[in-house]
C-alpha cells in the first residue's frame, strides 16, 4: 500500500508491506522535505501489549514503561522518543 501526503511545501510517501502469515510490517518512508525550523514526527497509533519499550538514543539507549499508571515517575517519556538520524 502506497500513502502520499503533502504537508505545505514538503511530500511523504510511504510504502506499507505486510506479507501473508508475517508479523512484520515493513515502512519505507521517502521523505521530500522543504520547510526549516520546524520538526518531524512520525507516529502511528497502535495497539501494543507490553511492559516497556525500548528505544536507541544518541548515546544508547532507554527502557520506558508502556503503561499510564507508570507514567507517574517517567512523565511524558512516551512522546519523547528522538528521531533516528
Amino acid at each position: 500500500m502506497r500513502i502520499v501526503r503533502t504537508i505545505n511545501d514538503s511530500r511523504i510517501a510511504q510504502d506499507l508491506e505486510l506479507p501473508v502469515g508475517s508479523r512484520r510490517l515493513a515502512v519505507r518512508s521517502d521523505i521530500d522535505r522543504q520547510e526549516r525550523d520546524a520538526m518531524l514526527k512520525a507516529a502511528w497509533p497502535q495497539d501494543v501489549h507490553a511492559e516497556h519499550e525500548g528505544a536507541e538514543i544518541q548515546f544508547g539507549h532507554v527502557r520506558r514503561p508502556t503503561h499510564a499508571d507508570d507514567l507517574a515517575s517517567n512523565r511524558g517519556s512516551l512522546d519523547s522518543l528522538p528521531a533516528s538520524p
